[in-house]
């Protein structure tokens, strides 16, 4: 985002972003994203310039990068509310930066912005980003606008993890347990994929007190995200039916399949993972760390209750 004049906020009702123009537009999203770099020395530039200046994280650390896009009509409607639009294209990148059990940094924003758009609904949306930047302590320190025909929005997001507590994906072996947060299913007829938190607090807890060996987040359901540790850590996985937490209302077919749950999944040692820690877990987060299966040798499959299943996940490319 280039660096404009100080100007006046104020617009007439039937503004649009085609009417008041880029730079307008600029001085909405820095009026809201000034404020999360003061507790952020290592911003040495923001928004101001043609990139972003950061300093590194020490050599205790490694960088995390990641980037989501959402778009209308695949991840809301033109129904929804800005505010959730907002929040959900934040959210669904901190949930990544958790997975590696890592701490969300700075963030830069490209909009493709429907030149119909009303202003207002310009400001709501922004602040929604701007509440989740917030609660997570992410600051937004640049970014791009474009017109476009629907509204899509995507971020990137800079993290960092202690080389101590990185979890990836390859690192489960046979004989661990998996275990998920939280319960799984039914997250768009309960609009939890607007309104999910980023299980950022959850994930580093378990880093620094029970060390999971593999973890990711669960946007694709628990059969297809499964899919993806047992391929990379090149096991099977066994999921037991009756141990999965269904979200009440909701059948064991959404938790597998649905997806956008947003929890994690995460893979831990036998002797590790105790009642004792998923006591003091439920306890600090009055949220549930269930052991839902267990890691097998090769060859890489999934498996309820013994029997094979087939993963299946959303195809945006249909």
């Amino acid at each position: 985002m280039e660096n404009i004049p100080s100007q006046q906020l104020s617009h007439r009702e039937n503004d649009t972003v085609a009417s008041v123009g880029e730079e307008k537009i600029i001085s909405i999203a820095d009026s809201f994203f000034s404020g999360s770099l003061k507790n952020k020395p290592n911003v040495v530039k923001g928004i101001g310039d043609d990139t972003a200046v950061l300093t590194p994280p020490t050599n205790n650390f490694y960088q995390l990068v990641t980037t989501d896009t959402i778009v209308e009509g695949t991840h809301f409607t033109k129904d929804t509310s800005p505010k959730k639009i907002g929040w959900k294209a934040m959210a669904v990148n901190i949930s990544d930066i958790a997975a590696m059990g890592g701490i969300p940094d700075y963030a830069v924003i490209s909009a493709a912005l429907p030149k119909n758009m009303p202003i207002d609904f310009l400001r709501k949306l922004i602040s929604g980003i701007n509440t989740a930047a917030e609660k997570f302590d992410v600051a937004v320190v640049g970014g791009d606008t474009v017109g476009s025909d629907i509204l899509s929005i995507t971020i990137t997001l800079f993290g960092k993890v202690e080389k101590k507590y990185l979890c990836t994906r390859d690192a489960a072996k046979p004989g661990n347990v998996i275990a998920v947060t939280g319960s799984l299913g039914g997250s768009f007829k309960t609009n939890k994929h607007l309104t999910f938190t980023p299980r950022v607090e959850e994930a580093r807890w378990l880093v620094e007190n029970a060390k999971p060996w593999a973890m990711m987040d669960l946007s694709d359901g628990l059969a297809m995200d499964s899919s993806r540790i047992a391929k990379a850590s090149n096991l099977s996985i066994k999921l037991f039916s009756e141990k999965i937490p269904v979200t009440s209302g909701f059948s064991i077919e959404n938790a597998l399949n649905e997806g956008e749950d947003f929890e994690l999944l995460c893979i831990f040692p036998a002797e590790i993972l105790t009642e004792e820690i998923q006591n003091k877990f439920e306890e600090k987060f009055n949220l549930k760390l269930t052991i839902v299966g267990k890691t097998a040798p090769s060859p890489v499959k999934i498996f309820l209750d013994d029997k094979e299943i087939e993963t299946k996940s959303f195809n945006h490319f249909k």
